[in-house]
């Protein structure tokens, strides 16, 4: 449940910055750093979750903001088998939809590796890249009604984020 919700907090994260824009000054720039270390659930696992995260987030001329960044995660369980994850890549939040319903969709554009995903030291068990499109809805009050991903060009076998468990699972059993 902790992944479900990290991943969902990521995924917002890096899905809503257009949000924020309103209330930050036009050409500001940010750059973040996050660094944490918790136990986690992954795929049937118990293990030791380090996340690091780095974002270079942008106003531009135009209003719109744009990120580049990468998220850094290793799943190490008490054995020592351990598989790591990046996300990377550059996002551009393009101007918010207004829909007739009364909705707010927020569209991103996501350019570059995305998410990958490797044994420590070891191969490569899933690769994407390419174009994806995200789109988030809001209601009127500002609460969740739909998120999609779309795959615009290139192989994303996993576009969500998440661990995909089909591919980190087996490994982990051992498999």
């Amino acid at each position: 449940m902790k992944r479900l919700l990290i991943g969902a907090a990521v995924a917002t994260a890096l899905a809503v910055p257009a949000v924020v824009v309103v209330a930050t000054a036009a050409n500001a720039a940010d750059h973040f750093v996050f660094d944490a270390t918790f136990p986690t659930y992954v795929c049937g696992f118990w293990a030791t979750d380090h996340v690091h995260a780095i974002d270079n987030f942008a106003i531009q001329k135009d209003g719109l903001s744009k990120d580049s960044g990468e998220i850094y995660e290793t799943f190490t369980l008490a054995d020592g088998r351990a598989v790591s994850t990046r996300i990377g890549g550059n996002l551009k939040n393009l101007p918010a939809v207004q829909n007739a319903d009364g909705t707010t969709t927020y569209p991103t554009l996501y350019d570059g590796a995305q998410m990958m995903t490797k044994v420590v030291n070891g191969p490569m068990l899933q690769q994407n890249a390419g174009r994806l499109e995200a789109r988030l809805t809001l209601d009127a009050d500002g609460n969740f009604v739909d998120f999609t991903v779309t795959v615009l060009s290139g192989p994303n076998p996993n576009p969500t984020g998440l661990v995909d468990c089909s591919v980190v699972g087996p490994y982990f059993a051992g498999n």
